[in-house]
């Protein structure tokens, strides 16, 4: 906005020991571009929700929103892309999937075990794109469409 700092004045608290976006991956290549002192551990929104729901058609924030909070969403959707909108999105979102891991026998009760939980989901189960979107990676390899993917993708 005009009159307001550049974002590279920005200044990360030493005291910050975790960063939680919905596309916090995307988020760090601005804040890598601040004199950072140190990086915090970082929770994906995203990629939780990949993992969680992986048949789900989009994984957008808004589209996750509507998922969890149709009422909310449909009030409010109009604000997205507004950092104070999405910050408060990504709150609603992210108990939400803390709330469906918990109830798929996952132990998610403190920033800790939502860490781990974050790691592991950053593996990815399913493809999110293309013509196989939301196949499970390990049943492509069991036919021949899907082994050739593969290996046109890891090329």
């Amino acid at each position: 906005m005009a009159g307001e700092p550049p974002y590279t004045d920005f200044r990360l608290p030493n005291s910050v020991d975790y960063l939680t976006g919905h596309n916090i991956d995307f988020d760090m290549t601005f804040l890598k571009n601040t004199d950072m002192t140190h990086t915090p551990k970082l929770i994906c929104i995203n990629a939780m929700a990949n993992f969680l729901l992986p048949t789900l058609k989009s994984h957008k924030l808004v589209s996750l929103l509507y998922h969890f909070q149709r009422d909310i969403a449909r009030a409010q959707a109009r604000d997205a892309h507004a950092a104070i909108a999405d910050i408060y999105f990504a709150e609603l979102v992210l108990g939400s999937l803390i709330d469906l891991a918990n109830s798929q026998g996952y132990e998610i009760s403190d920033v800790k075990s939502l860490y781990e939980f974050n790691q592991m989901a950053r593996v990815p189960t399913h493809l999110s794109f293309g013509k196989h979107k939301s196949e499970p990676v390990a049943d492509l390899a069991t036919h021949s469409d899907g082994a050739e993917y593969l290996k046109w993708l890891l090329k």
